[in-house]
């Protein structure tokens, strides 16, 4: 998984205790976080959400019910417990509000000390918000489809492609939704005006996580070492 700071800076995790940053130069700091052990076992890092304030939130893989933050100075702050967390997405609203899916199909919303539960029929593996505050749900391969909900629960629309086979991430910038396809190895989008898909670029690998900055789509692939950019028009 890879996200951005607030500094414009590229976290990236590949499974290990670990999160490596990469300045705007493309090298590779040290691990700047790394996850405490509990019980004497070192847990895997599987998402990253980044708040503006630049607390870190880390979701891991032992253990996947636990939502840990720190600070970029990697103080650690916190932890949050989600029942049944499994291996679904954890993303910022805003700074104050974090949204943290389940495995049984739930999508908490939690702001300070209050929690609001949203129902979906979808698992939310990977999931990110519009700036309408509608949801769109991808289940990370179980499922091709693309769920969008808005913030009551109630389901917009629910679509697929043959385009896409197995969608594993995804990002919105504006009316456009673009979803890393693992099986199908390429970049599909989808227009939340039209709910028609198209294809943008077929990748040399299977596609990892994906972030977005300004016009630039950052794509990273299994067992390849390097992060490809992708310009947006």
């Amino acid at each position: 998984k890879i996200a951005f700071d607030s500094k414009g800076d590229l976290l990236v995790t590949n499974q290990s205790p670990h999160v490596f940053k990469i300045t705007e130069h493309a090298h590779f700091d040290d691990s700047f976080i790394k996850m405490p052990n509990f019980q004497d076992h070192e847990r895997s890092i599987d998402r990253i959400s980044v708040a503006k304030n630049n607390d870190v939130y880390l979701r891991v893989i032992a253990g996947g019910d636990g939502i840990f933050s720190f600070k970029a100075s990697e103080e650690y702050l916190n932890s949050h417990r989600v029942k049944d967390g499994g291996f679904s997405d954890v993303k910022h609203l805003d700074d104050d509000t974090l949204l943290i899916g389940d495995s049984d199909h739930r999508i908490h919303k939690l702001r300070g000390d209050q929690e609001e539960v949203l129902e979906v029929d979808i698992r939310p593996v990977f999931f990110d918000v519009t700036k309408n505050n509608e949801i769109v749900i991808i289940s990370g391969g179980s499922s091709d489809d693309v769920a969008i909900y808005s913030f009551t629960g109630e389901l917009i629309k629910k679509v697929k492609s043959e385009l896409l086979n197995a969608p594993t991430d995804l990002v919105i910038r504006e009316s456009k939704v673009y979803i890393a396809g693992f099986r199908s190895e390429n970049i599909v989008v989808l227009d939340l005006d039209t709910f028609q898909f198209s294809e943008l670029i077929k990748l040399p690998g299977i596609p990892g996580g994906l972030a977005l900055k300004d016009n630039v789509l950052y794509i990273s692939i299994f067992n390849d070492d390097g992060i490809y950019k992708l310009i947006l028009e």
